[in-house]
């Protein structure tokens, strides 16, 4: 069980004059977990499962509102994430491993806030009836994919070489979510989901002692089968 409270970054604080914004508040996360590990002479594991609400969370970016670039600033808004992680190993022999490891979470915002956009000469634009008001409650928090999963084989012919292949499978990724989007009708209408996608990697390691020093050679190739993947998105960009 945890309590984290902290202080939002300066350009959450202040906008570009140095004017302070209004109702500044430290974010604050509640977290609580609960996990199992086993470690025997052929399997070991780890099983966590989490419940974290981040309360006050500020967000800023940039985007483009009826053909104008403005950037953006929004106080502090609530999320809830939870979910649960598992990895798991398996020796099948003295050389050869199985890996399996994933994640699988439900995350989403749960509020919403007032929001503050400036234009090119960094001035606040004041639209007619004051701040613009949007509503996130049950949008999928982006920038990550929400299930992960996926296997490796690792191959030590001693104990010092090692060869592995991984392969990686990413969905229910989502993007940020466009706060200008999230008014009258469209409040609370989810983000746009990114394709799900598979990654290939292949790493190998030798280790040697040259007199009193070790030296560690590792080679990583990540993306091994070149996949064209989004990994980064905003809502009606």
């Amino acid at each position: 069980v945890g309590y984290l409270e902290k202080a939002p970054k300066f350009n959450n604080v202040f906008d570009y004059d140095n004017r302070l914004f209004a109702d500044i508040r430290n974010e604050a996360v509640q977290a609580i977990e609960l996990g199992h590990s086993y470690n025997g002479r052929k399997i070991s594991s780890n099983l966590n499962l989490y419940h974290t609400e981040w309360r006050n969370k500020p967000q800023s970016g940039s985007t483009v509102v009826d053909g104008e670039p403005l950037r953006y600033n929004i106080n502090g808004i609530n999320a809830l994430h939870k979910g649960m992680e598992l990895d798991l190993a398996i020796n099948l022999s003295d050389k050869l491993t199985l890996e399996f490891l994933s994640s699988i979470g439900d995350w989403q915002w749960t509020s919403g806030d007032t929001i503050r956009s400036y234009d090119d000469n960094n001035q606040l634009i004041v639209p007619e009836g004051g701040l613009v008001y949007f509503d996130a409650t049950g949008v999928h928090v982006g920038d990550a994919a929400q299930v992960q999963f996926g296997s490796s084989f690792r191959y030590n012919p001693n104990k010092n070489c090692y060869f592995k292949i991984k392969v990686m499978h990413f969905s229910n990724h989502y993007a940020d979510f466009n706060p200008f989007d999230l008014q009258g009708d469209n409040v609370g209408r989810d983000s746009w989901k990114i394709p799900s996608y598979n990654l290939f990697d292949i790493h190998a390691g030798y280790k040697f002692k040259y007199e009193k020093v070790i030296i560690d050679f590792k080679i990583n190739i990540l993306n091994a089968a070149n996949t064209t993947y989004i990994s980064d998105a905003l809502n009606n960009d």
